[in-house]
């Protein structure tokens, strides 16, 4: 399954828009919200079962456990192969 596509989000209102202009700006941007969140999240599910490889996260390096809080960088991230 390919990767879930995330939308452009319309634009957004300025204060130097017209009222009728920032309205409906605004009305299209907060509307726009609800399907953005749903293609995030389904983004997030795709990137957890097709890119990250949880198996790992109980052999984290330096006695760091699981419930940590911990900085991770872009090269921590290990990447399925299977």
């Amino acid at each position: 399954m390919p990767a879930p596509i995330i939308g452009d989000l319309p634009i957004a209102p300025i204060p130097a828009d017209s009222p009728a202009v920032f309205n409906s700006r605004a009305f299209s941007l907060v509307a726009a919200l609800r399907v953005f969140v749903t293609q995030i999240n389904a983004l997030v599910a795709w990137l957890n079962l097709n890119i990250f490889d949880t198996a790992d996260l109980d052999e984290l390096p330096g006695g760091v456990t699981s419930g940590d809080m911990v900085e991770v960088t872009r090269d921590d991230v290990r990447y399925r192969t299977d």
